[in-house]
This record gives C-alpha cells, structure tokens and sequence, in this order.
C-alpha cells in the first residue's frame, strides 16, 4: 500500500474512532437523566473523567510496552498483570477480612498496591533489561505462566465461597451504603428460570457472616434493614 494513501486511512480510523467516543460520552452524560442537570452532571462527570484517565493510561501503557518488547501483540494484561490485582485484593479480604479491607485508607491502599505491582514489573522485566536474558519471548512465557497462577488462586479462594453467597457480596460490595432488597439479590446470584424464596436470601446472608467471622470475628459489614433488605455499611 502506498504512504500516502496508509496515511490518509489511519487519518480517516482515527477521526471516525473520536467521532464514535464522543458519541459514546455525550450518550452517556445525557441517556436517562432524569432530576437535577447540576447534580447529574456533576455525578457522572466524575465518572466520565476516570474512564477517559483509565482508557488513556492502557493506552500508553500498551503503546510503551509493545515499544519495549518490539511486538505489537503482546499486552501488560497477557503479562498478567490485572491477574496480580485481582489477587491482591482476594487475599486481603480473606487475610483480614472484608470489613477490615473497606475500612482502610483507600489512598494508602492504592500505594501498596501500585507498589506490589511495581516490584513484580521490575522483577520480570529483568529478562529484558539484563545481558544473561534478553529473549521476549522468554519475558512473554514467564509472564503468562504468572498470569495463570495468579488467576487460578484467585479463583481457587473466590471458590471457597458459594457461587451464589459470592455473587450476593459482590453484588453488595459493589455499592457500598446502597440497600439492596431481597429480589435484587434473587436477580443477581440466580437465572431467571431459577425459582428462590426470600429465606434463600436470609440463609445465603447468614452462611456469608459465618464465613466471614471465622476469619474475623468483628465482622459487621452486612447490615440487615427489617421489612426492606441488605446492605453494605460505608464505611
């Protein structure tokens, strides 16, 4: 294909790529609002401006890595990377427990994690960086070896829940301080075809405490609201 014309095709994908982002935030700022514009605004802005930071900085970091290994396939979460977070936040909760992990200073949270990933980055980019190893293929093999063993212990300690107790806690801990009533959390741990009762609900709930406090025995995050629902207590 000639320069010029490779030229004005990758010109002509990106500005049709904007034009669809662009879409995609005004659709996302303004489809179901309903209330007050300031707050509405406000509220999902914030929530706009972090996906734009986060879409931004997996895009330069993917761009910086496949610079580095001289391969435009090869991606930080094939490294495993994401699998490593994932981790670490699964063995937080049960090392000391999920009231315990959401009453810790989400800033210093961040610092240690960063931290944790920036140690293992380093350590595997070794076999790029030093004489004795520089085959990226080698760095890529090890990366996805990591990947799976972090991915199969996180599943390994998610497992020792119930299915549908782990997706009712997901279901609350997504939004913290939220009730979440009976059915809600029917929804969200059973197919529609799958018929429960509320004692279902009170019994999966009692079985999640009962878990939890056996690996921390002040354990009071799931609130009960009598005649309404769960809920996860903000902390």
């Amino acid at each position: 294909m000639h320069p010029d014309v490779r030229k004005r095709r990758t010109r002509s994908i990106i500005i049709l790529l904007s034009v669809l982002a662009a879409i995609s935030m005004v659709a996302f700022m303004t489809l179901g609002a309903k209330g007050s514009w300031s707050f509405i605004l406000s509220f999902r802005g914030a929530k706009l401006a972090a996906l734009v930071l986060i879409a931004y900085s997996i895009a330069v970091s993917t761009v910086l890595f496949q610079t580095v290994m001289e391969n435009r396939i090869v991606t930080p979460s094939i490294m495993g990377f994401d699998a490593l977070y994932v981790l670490i936040q699964t063995v937080l909760v049960f090392a000391i427990g999920a009231g315990r992990v959401s009453a810790l200073n989400p800033f210093l949270l961040f610092i240690v994690e960063a931290g944790l990933l920036l140690v293992f980055s380093i350590l595997l980019y070794r076999w790029i960086l030093s004489g004795a190893a520089r085959s990226p293929h080698l760095l890529m093999l090890v990366g996805i070896v990591f990947g799976i063993l972090f991915r199969s212990l996180s599943s390994f300690l998610q497992r020792i829940l119930d299915p549908s107790e782990f997706l009712i806690l997901q279901a609350l801990a997504a939004r913290p301080g939220v009730v979440k009533t009976r059915d809600a959390l029917m929804d969200a741990a059973y197919d529609d075809q799958v018929y429960v009762d509320d004692r279902t609900i009170d019994s999966h709930i009692k079985r999640l405490r009962k878990k939890f406090k056996q690996v921390d025995e002040e354990f009071d995050v799931i609130e009960t609201l009598y005649g309404v629902g769960y809920r996860f207590k903000e902390v």
